[in-house]
């Protein structure tokens, strides 16, 4: 009985606990784990991250069966780890005093690649980089170039689709991201853009290419053609939406057949990526080569297609991996962990309004169509404002990550000039959102940079962002909007520092915009009258605010 259990085969994770480093790393993720849970939570509110479920479990699951306990002899590996864990406990302070979940999770990330590079020594460098690798996949991009990403990524898709609209034969006007047929209009919104499929299939080839253990040669091209079959897959889901509902009069844009047309275009993706990456296996294969034969360009060839790993001399791939050695640890280690705890312990201050903090974590208000239909209503605005009469009202739902807001209470006006004014308020927003370049995409062209007014008023200064556009067809319009917390507090336009923090957790933000059609240049007059027209708006509707 006792030979038998000698003779089992031990666990890659047996021993875990009984050295320092290992507390290390229980204490640095439990540290985190408050902001990370925040985080957590705006990445499922981003529609195209929503598979970071499955990113980190693949990643626990590769570290925990592939993995195996072995400090690395390495000094430079040895040097390189502990720089990682100093660097995420600085990263950790930024996020803790600048509030920010999205910094933790960029100081997760490092803690646990350098928390990996020291315990994981039987495991290559190369291995662990992959690994981490899916994790980065998961972390929006700063300084808002997610959105930029998913507008240009809207834009291709659906210029895309107009071009084999036209090879089909369907008639249809495609101006930005809408596409227009005689059946109705479609707008290429976050889902149909691609970015959630692009996303989704990089960190599905990472695991793939991982777990298969493909060649550093064969995964990068695998990933490179990522972009191409995401793109593929999109405009096959949009020409075939647009072909339906033109021929059939039946819209998939809504429900769950727009999320079974999204399953199916996906899965079509992913089997042309499969086939991809079958084909360059089979393209990129080692040469056998005998030990008597010793043609270098034969063996640099091997070496070149199958790296990282190694190559015999009949072709075949042999396991590589560093010499696990014990490391010597002391007190540094343990000063770590106690830094972790304390900086985290920290972290929980603003969360739970501890100590001297306040609670900085908004309370969403609770919104649905029907509330806003009870304390909005076309009364909410006088029947003239400032000579424009008032002409219409309505309520608005859309998608939860739409661009122009999920909510929005419209009143349109008129005055005997036929100028006309729309006025809507949108919500609800995390974080100061540029609608100017939600008219971008639907086909407008902003003249000039837009330009940033502050005015004083009894309730604080206002922020006005004003800009004119043109569209495909030469018409002109004017945008004027502003931001403001429920009780009223005005917000600015994001620097591009700011933005360096995508996923700061401030108040929840409504946005009044004011939009003006069918006029062609505008006076100085002409935008004091609006600017005041706006000012006017945003003190009626505060009230009905300060009652969700």
């Amino acid at each position: 009985m006792t030979e038998l259990a000698q003779n089992e085969p031990k666990s890659g994770w047996t021993g875990f606990g009984h050295r320092p480093i290992d507390w290390l790393g229980i204490f640095g993720v439990v540290a985190l784990l408050p902001l990370i849970a925040l985080q957590f939570g705006n990445l499922w509110n981003r529609q195209h991250l929503q598979f970071y479920p499955m990113a980190f479990i693949g990643f626990i699951l590769l570290v925990y069966f592939r993995g195996s306990l072995g400090e690395t002899s390495s000094r430079i590996r040895y040097g390189l780890g502990f720089c990682c864990i100093l660097l995420s406990l600085a990263i950790f302070v930024l996020a803790v005093f600048g509030f920010s979940p999205w910094v933790a999770q960029v100081a997760l990330i490092c803690f646990l690649a350098g928390w990996l590079l020291l315990r994981l020594g039987p495991v290559a460098w190369y291995t662990i980089a992959s690994w981490v690798a899916i994790l980065f996949v998961t972390l929006p991009l700063p300084m808002n170039l997610d959105e930029r990403l998913i507008q240009n990524l809207q834009l291709v898709s659906s210029s895309s689709a107009s071009s084999l609209l036209d090879v089909i034969g369907i008639s249809h006007l495609q101006t930005g991201n809408v596409i227009e047929i005689a059946a109705g209009k479609l707008f290429v919104d976050r889902a149909c853009s691609g970015v959630g499929s692009l996303y989704a299939l990089i960190a599905v080839t990472l695991m793939l290419t991982i777990f298969r253990r493909t060649s550093f040669l064969v995964s990068t091209i695998a990933l490179c053609s990522v972009a191409l079959w995401a793109w593929f897959g999109n405009v096959v889901r949009l020409v075939l939406i647009t072909t339906i509902y033109d021929r059939l009069d039946v819209n998939l844009t809504e429900g769950w057949q727009h999320t079974a047309v999204g399953l199916v275009t996906f899965s079509l993706a992913f089997a042309c990526l499969l086939a991809t990456l079958e084909m360059l296996q089979s393209i990129f294969k080692s040469v056998a080569t005998h030990s008597q034969n010793k043609n270098l360009f034969h063996r640099g060839y091997n070496h070149f297609v199958r790296w990282p790993a190694k190559v015999g001399t009949e072709g075949e791939t042999i396991a590589n991996a560093d010499e696990p050695s014990p490391i010597r640890t002391g007190v540094a280690v343990y000063i770590l962990a106690l830094a972790f705890l304390l900086i985290g312990i920290t972290s929980l201050g603003p969360i739970f309004a501890i100590g001297p903090w306040k609670r900085i974590i908004p309370i969403a208000p609770q919104i649905d169509k029907g509330i806003l239909e009870a304390i909005f209503s076309s009364e909410t605005m006088p029947a003239d404002l400032s000579g424009f009469s008032q002409r219409d009202f309505t309520v608005s739902q859309r998608e939860r990550d739409d661009v122009f807001g999920e909510f929005s209470a419209t009143w349109q006006f008129a005055d005997q000039q036929s100028r006309i004014i729309v006025l809507s308020l949108d919500m609800p927003f995390s974080a100061f959102h540029s609608l100017e370049e939600c008219y971008i995409l639907t086909g407008s062209t902003l003249e000039a940079p837009m330009l940033n007014q502050e005015l004083s008023s009894d309730a604080g200064p206002r922020y006005i962002r004003e800009g004119s556009f043109v569209d495909n067809f030469g018409e002109k319009s004017h945008l004027f909007y502003m931001e403001f917390t429920r009780e009223g507090r005005c917000v600015k336009a994001l620097t591009r520092w700011e933005r360096l923090f995508p996923e700061q957790s401030v108040e929840v933000l409504f946005q009044l915009q004011l939009y003006v059609k069918g006029q062609a240049e505008l006076t100085d007059d002409d935008k004091t009258m609006y600017r005041g027209i706006l000012l006017k708006a945003n003190e009626l509707v505060l009230p009905s605010l300060k009652s969700l």
